[in-house]
């Protein structure tokens, strides 16, 4: 049985990847 906490941990550690990746375009960029 799986847990839906799992999910959301995957879901936040994507999120944070992406907004890493976001934030160096964004330094690339100025």
């Amino acid at each position: 049985m799986k847990d839906g906490q799992d999910d959301l941990a995957e879901q936040i550690f994507l999120i944070l990847s992406w907004w890493r990746s976001v934030e160096t375009i964004d330094q690339d960029a100025k």
